[in-house]
């Protein structure tokens, strides 16, 4: 029997979304739960494996954001049932996130070391941009009256990021307080923000003119820079940036994720198990570790990226039962 099915939490991420310049330790997500690694120049990598639990009555749960003090943000929910956002300070306590009035369903996709957690609210056919302080949920203001999108992260300064619905389609944005900035797109109807760096730095993805082929970006001083794709890639997206502006996703084209470094892209492998449908690379610390997934046609893998490029099965860590 998979973990996911007896409830522990579902994946995912990176971090240690560390000040601009750098720091010495990365906390990282695995599937059905949390993980910290020290990683030390002179020393090999260790990792703990803890199931952060799910919410009475639910069924499964996954982590999706976690910050430097250890606390992760994600949701849990029922077969067939509602997702509830939820909040973990600690790994040992976990809390549900309320939704806006009227509501159903909501997900926590990212927090800071503040403890601001973002995400969305879900009701009446909509997602609404959310971001839960004080126990409460807050509507984060939209392009549009329909005000319909979802916040992906925030940094320390609580800027938020993710996109929201504009009248050509969905655009990346970025949120301070009740300010909402439209940061436009690469020429084509949609784009969005999927990270936030500590200096401000924003990646996501955007359409290109036609909408045929889309392209990851990063947002700086007021400008989109369009990132191209690696090599035979038309379709590919950015998902996650360090302090140091390397930046992580992943391509439609080659179901291969990619690392962007100085203007250079870098294809990261498979592991060698059988049967790899795609893979997918989510997060990347200031070490230069990344975390991501690995789709089998026998399930969901979570894997890690050494920064030489060396790829680990992440759930050989998970101890069988």
């Amino acid at each position: 029997m998979r973990q996911a099915e007896k409830g522990l939490s579902v994946l995912l991420l990176a971090a240690s979304l560390l000040a601009c310049g750098g720091g010495e330790t990365a906390v990282i997500a695995v599937e059905d739960g949390l993980s910290t690694a020290s990683q030390d120049l002179h020393h090999s990598l260790e990792f703990e494996v803890i199931d952060l639990g799910i919410l009475p009555g639910n069924d499964i749960s996954g982590a999706n954001a976690l910050n430097d003090k250890g606390a992760a943000a994600g949701v849990s929910w029922q077969v067939l049932g509602h997702e509830h956002g939820t909040y973990w300070p600690h790994p040992s306590q976990l809390k549900q996130l309320p939704t806006l009035p009227g509501d159903l369903d909501s997900n926590a996709l990212g927090l800071n070391n503040h403890g601001l957690v973002v995400g969305y609210s879900r009701g009446g056919g909509y997602e609404h941009p959310v971001w839960w302080w004080g126990g409460s949920a807050h509507w984060l203001p939209g392009l549009t009256s329909a005000n319909s999108g979802r916040v992906w992260a925030v940094n320390d300064h609580n800027y938020a990021v993710g996109s929201t619905l504009a009248p050509t389609g969905y655009h990346a944005v970025r949120w301070h307080g009740s300010a909402v900035l439209d940061l436009g797109t690469l020429g084509g109807s949609w784009s969005t923000a999927r990270g936030i760096n500590e200096c401000g730095t924003v990646v996501g993805t955007s359409a290109l003119a036609g909408d045929a082929a889309n392209h990851p970006f990063l947002w700086r001083h007021g400008h989109l820079d369009d990132l191209g794709t690696p090599a035979g890639n038309t379709r590919c997206r950015g998902n996650g940036l360090n302090d140091r502006e390397v930046v992580v996703g992943s391509c439609d084209d080659n179901h291969h994720p990619f690392r962007w470094k100085h203007g250079q892209f870098t294809v990261l492998p498979w592991t060698t198990a059988p049967q790899i449908l795609w893979s997918d690379a989510w997060r990347v610390n200031d070490k230069g570790f990344v975390v991501g997934t690995e789709f089998r046609e026998s399930g969901l893998r979570a894997v890690l990226w050494a920064p030489d490029n060396e790829v680990h099965d992440l759930n050989d860590l998970i101890p069988a039962g």
